[in-house]
């Protein structure tokens, strides 16, 4: 009996061998590895006249469906300050109060990850999952009160270095619009 067994065996591998190349019998069990991407860039405001670095500031992070509230707000208020009519002083209120509000609701919402500026400005993410696009948000208090500057990603691709500066001169389009 136990030569039949392993007469059957040994037929079973020989089967096994045909049908599965070896390079493919080596990958069962392993997983493709993934390259993660890196986005940095330099945090900047404006103060007068220049641009200072947003030294010391949190640099939020999230999918695009983790900010979607943020959007959904700033369209809002985008909305409201251009209509027809709207004054620039109704205008600024309208933007000082949906960054008054932005303030409460960033820090709690549920995001990717966090980092801050080092004194120049500069913050970096390391290890980001490729293949979605994200909302990166630097928020932070300046002499003149609070402010903010974020950028949407474009499609992130595996081991990709993207570079993406956060100004808070950068037009409304550009920091919460998905195009």
């Amino acid at each position: 009996m136990s030569g039949t067994k392993g007469a059957f065996w040994s037929a079973l591998l020989l089967v096994v061998l045909l049908v599965f190349p070896a390079s493919a019998l080596a990958q069962v069990g392993q997983s493709r590895e993934l390259h993660y991407a890196t986005i940095h860039g330099k945090a900047s405001v404006q103060f007068g006249a220049r641009m200072y670095p947003a030294g010391n500031t949190p640099v939020y992070l999230f999918t695009l469906d983790q900010s979607a509230r943020v959007r959904q707000l700033e369209r809002e208020a985008y909305k409201r300050s251009h209509k027809t009519g709207a004054t620039e002083d109704e205008a600024s209120r309208i933007v000082g109060e949906l960054v008054d509000t932005l303030d409460k609701i960033i820090p709690k919402l549920p995001r990717t990850a966090i980092t801050r500026t080092n004194r120049k400005g500069f913050y970096r993410f390391e290890r980001i999952p490729p293949a979605t696009r994200y909302h990166v948000i630097a928020f932070g208090q300046w002499e003149d009160g609070n402010y903010i500057a974020a950028r949407i990603t474009p499609l992130i691709k595996e081991g990709e270095k993207l570079e993406l500066d956060l100004r808070d001169d950068t037009p409304w389009e550009e920091q919460f619009l998905v195009k």
